[in-house]
This record gives C-alpha cells, sequence and structure tokens, in this order.
C-alpha cells in the first residue's frame, strides 16, 4: 500500500471541494444571464376607446358586448362612461 500521509489526503479534499464548489458558481452564473428575456412593453390603458378595465380583476372587456358586466368576475360596467 502507498503510503499517503492523513495531511496530504486534506489537502487533496480542499482542492477537489474548492473546484466543485467553483464549477458549481460558474454553472450558476452563465445559467442567470443567458436565460435574459426582454421585459413586455406595459400598457397604459385600454386599446379600444370603449374598452373598460374591470376595477376589481383588471380584465379589459366591452361593456357594449357583454351586457355591461365583466366576463371575469361579474362586476357592473362603471356608470360614467
Amino acid at each position: 500500500m502507498i503510503g499517503i500521509s492523513s495531511t496530504t489526503l486534506l489537502v487533496v479534499a480542499v482542492v477537489v471541494l474548492i473546484v466543485a464548489v467553483v464549477i458549481v458558481l460558474l454553472a450558476v452564473r452563465s445559467r442567470s444571464r443567458g436565460g435574459a428575456t426582454p421585459a413586455a412593453p406595459v400598457r397604459t390603458g385600454p386599446a379600444s376607446p370603449t374598452a373598460i378595465v374591470c376595477p376589481f380583476c383588471k380584465r379589459e372587456y366591452e361593456p357594449a358586448e357583454t351586457d355591461r358586466r365583466c366576463p371575469g368576475c361579474g362586476a357592473a360596467a362603471p356608470r360614467g362612461r
């Protein structure tokens, strides 16, 4: 049997552990950078001039097409419109 001291084994184990940690960190860093997608544009209001955004469920709908009720939650359309 080859005579390997416990100090040598400890040094080898520490080096292997450091290499493994570096490999994992590089993999995580490259994965987080590569998957970036551009953010979707934020709309500021309804697409149609007569559309209403429901104040409760935030769904956009046409009051004339849905009998003045939100198709998502059933809330009535605001009277001011």
